[in-house]
């Protein structure tokens, strides 16, 4: 954030080898992705705290969570900014039973730990450098 800005933030990983959350996130039924911007807009407001969810995984310092509705995935960062502004980072959106293919990596959809070891370690590396 420039200096003086005191808003709170919401954007996706975006990169040319490893993929992009917009465009997975655009798979969301029209519902589902309704109620994940709201869950991030919570969060962001400071409508709700996301130091008392359960990490998912954390890079450098950064926490990293897991939301689920239903059969729908999204991983996503937060990020403390300055004058107590958040910045929520979506990571990767997919769906449970469906393979998913984001840069080199495909995930079967199934294994949790290799979505977190694998994918969301290269993504969070790539983009919190």
């Amino acid at each position: 954030m420039a200096e003086g800005q005191t808003n709170a933030a919401m954007v996706s990983f975006e990169h040319s080898a490893l993929g992009s959350a917009s465009e997975e996130f655009k798979r969301f039924d029209l519902d589902i992705a309704v109620a994940f911007f709201r869950h991030l807009d919570e969060i962001v407001a400071g409508r709700l705290d996301h130091w008392k969810l359960v990490e998912f995984a954390a890079y450098r310092g950064v926490p990293i969570y897991k939301a689920e509705i239903d059969s729908w995935i999204m991983v996503y960062a937060v990020e403390e900014q300055s004058l107590g502004d958040r910045k929520a980072t979506v990571l990767f959106c997919g769906r449970f039973g469906r393979r998913s293919a984001a840069g080199g990596f495909v995930w079967d959809g199934q294994d949790v730990a290799a979505l977190r070891e694998e994918l969301i370690g290269a993504r969070a590396g790539a983009w919190f450098k």
